[in-house]
């Protein structure tokens, strides 16, 4: 909460916003090998759907629009994928670049669209889950721009116990193993947004943004599912009148559940109930829309109280999108020719899985974004999301937050692609599994918090309007700004 010394309120925004959701779940028998340990190749069921969800965010003028949409999916196997699930979406709401925000929620129990893997075995339905995908995502943007009406953004945070600490030093060999450390102090924090319509009040839409990877599903797991989002959301939703609830996925890079790698898809039911009941504990103690508290005066009794009363207070309505470039140090990597030797010559599935992740992940370097590496901001009122195409560590959003501790600071990773991890420069060289495949070199993560820094300064405190910023945001060549 936003305070003074004499009101009390949460950071809110007031707009227009409307929301959409449609299925995108594959079918039964699609290729589905996303772990180097499955002994199998293709999904036996599905656990519960996939769906992409999105929502359109507009200011009171409605000059223009921002739309963040999430899909159930893993990461982005090249820029290609991105930009053919984008650019419709753009063409067709006329949004630039850096005002359509595409997040995926991370499961690790989902099948992947990349025609390279159409060869294995079901992955002759890998094209109809791509087509649909697509036709998923249009849909519910479609909708979210229909639906728009006039609302309160609501922002509020709360403590969820779900998440541990990812880095546990093996007994024997002292090695880091890329799994729950009890003696790691995690970041608990849950950030949950509320989206209410202006005149009745009601919930139109929940946003849960929380730091913790959705792998509650290993290598034994042969469903089909986004992992704890599924119960997240379906306990969030049945508390708020079936209002749709978007996860924005937070920079885990260094966070697990606590129980994690099963096979039985229950374990991520349990550990989405865990989250949502934190987050529904967060937005019950939310004030109501567009209200605040306010010391109203000293009333005498046994002792001398102090009396608060809940009044309206002007909601801020300013929108504003932008996206930075950082240059980030390189790293060496093998060759697309060595890598394909090595697969040739993978001596067993796990080798074989982690050689063609490391081609995917070479080829995202080459056919990236040419400008250097993107940080995408949308402030909304006295909240700012912050979107980085990686997986960022929990630094990220604990640096930011501390420097802004007046805005509801929205982190969310694997945002409009996917680069690799993103750990501080302290983290490199102790041989963890995370920083040995991270895209980038030591001080990349510090450079993209300084960026995110600067650019939310910048977006916080330019006198003027919202035209007087955007035609300031033109000149610098359409919204984009150079590190």
């Amino acid at each position: 909460m936003q305070q003074s010394d004499q009101t009390e309120r949460d950071p809110a925004f007031r707009g227009v916003i409307g929301v959409g959701r449609r299925d995108m779940t594959p079918e039964i028998g699609i290729y589905c090998h996303m772990w180097g340990s499955a002994t199998h190749d293709q999904a036996e069921t599905i656990h519960r759907p996939l769906f992409a969800t999105a929502i359109c965010i507009q200011n009171d003028a409605r000059d223009r629009r921002v739309i963040i949409a999430t899909i159930d999916y893993c990461w982005f196997p090249s820029y290609r994928t991105v930009e053919e699930l984008c650019a419709p979406i753009r063409a067709e709401f006329d949004l630039q670049k850096h005002e359509l925000l595409l997040i995926v929620t991370h499961s690790h129990s989902v099948p992947q669209v990349d025609p390279a893997f159409e060869s294995r075995p079901g992955g002759d339905k890998i094209p109809a889950f791509r087509a649909k995908l697509h036709r998923a995502l249009q849909e519910a943007v479609r909708e979210a721009v229909a639906s728009a009406a006039p609302a309160f953004l609501s922002w509020t945070s709360g403590q969820c116990t779900l998440a541990r600490k990812r880095d546990f030093p093996d007994p024997e060999s002292g090695r880091i193993l890329c799994g729950p450390n009890p003696a790691g102090v995690p970041d608990h924090t849950v950030l949950v947004g509320r989206v209410t319509e202006l005149t009745s009040g009601k919930t139109l839409a929940t946003l849960v943004n929380y730091a913790c990877h959705p792998v509650s599903l290993g290598g034994g797991n042969r469903s089909v599912s986004p992992d704890y989002i599924g119960a997240l959301s379906e306990t969030v939703e049945a508390d708020t009148g079936g209002a749709p609830c978007l996860f924005l996925h937070g920079p885990s890079g260094n966070q697990t559940p606590r129980d994690c790698y099963a096979a039985d898809p229950a374990v991520a039911d349990a550990n989405g109930a865990i989250l949502g009941h934190a987050a529904l504990s967060a937005l019950h103690g939310m004030l109501p829309p567009g209200k605040c508290l306010s010391f109203k005066g000293l009333q005498s009794s046994g002792a001398p109280l102090a009396i608060w009363e809940t009044r309206d207070f002007d909601v801020d309505n300013t929108l504003e999108a932008r996206v930075t470039y950082a240059r980030l140090p390189p790293k060496a990597w093998p060759t697309i020719a060595e890598i394909d030797e090595a697969i040739a010559t993978a001596q067993d599935r796990a080798a074989w899985t982690r050689m063609t992740r490391l081609r995917q992940f070479v080829i995202n370097l080459a056919e990236g974004f040419g400008n250097g590496f993107p940080i995408w901001i949308v402030r909304m009122g006295q909240a700012v999301l912050v979107g980085v195409p990686a997986e960022a560590f929990t630094d990220l959003q604990v640096e930011l937050r501390r420097r802004f501790p007046d805005l509801a600071i929205v982190v969310t990773n694997d945002t409009n692609g996917t680069y690799n991890y993103l750990p501080p420069a302290a983290y490199y060289g102790n041989g963890a599994y995370e920083q040995d495949c991270a895209d980038f070199g030591p001080g990349s993560l510090e450079i993209v918090t300084m960026e995110a820094a600067r650019l939310i300064q910048e977006l916080t405190s330019e006198p003027g309007d919202g035209k007087t910023r955007r035609r300031q945001a033109a000149a610098r060549q359409d919204g984009y700004t150079w590190a």
